[in-house]
């Protein structure tokens, strides 16, 4: 796929791949594409997801996250990067796309 027509032709996904090939194509391009796990999920993580998909309805988390969370990970960055961060700190995203949107938005 080269040429304009083409690619303004597409929509969803295709636009997304097409796109993607022409970045290959620029040296300094970074890809912010979507993550493709190279690992399986933890363990604990699958029995907690299968957990909650049998209860009738899920809680509302505030929109920076659950706050155990939150703490969970300001507590981890102080220890494995000496940070002073509490959990006010700290939002939790969807994943590092959303937290990039996120952080040019509010620049």
């Amino acid at each position: 796929m080269t040429s304009l027509t083409e690619i303004q032709s597409l929509d969803g996904t295709a636009l997304r791949y097409a796109l993607m090939e022409l970045a290959k194509d620029i040296p300094d391009a970074i890809a912010l594409g979507r993550g493709d796990p190279d690992m399986d999920t933890p363990k604990h993580i699958v029995k907690a997801a299968n957990k909650a998909m049998h209860l009738k309805s899920l809680p509302m988390m505030p929109v920076a996250g659950m706050p155990e969370l939150r703490e969970a990970i300001a507590v981890r960055a102080k220890k494995d990067h000496h940070l002073s961060v509490t959990a006010e700190n700290v939002l939790v995203t969807t994943g590092g796309q959303e937290g990039l949107f996120l952080i040019i938005n509010a620049l």
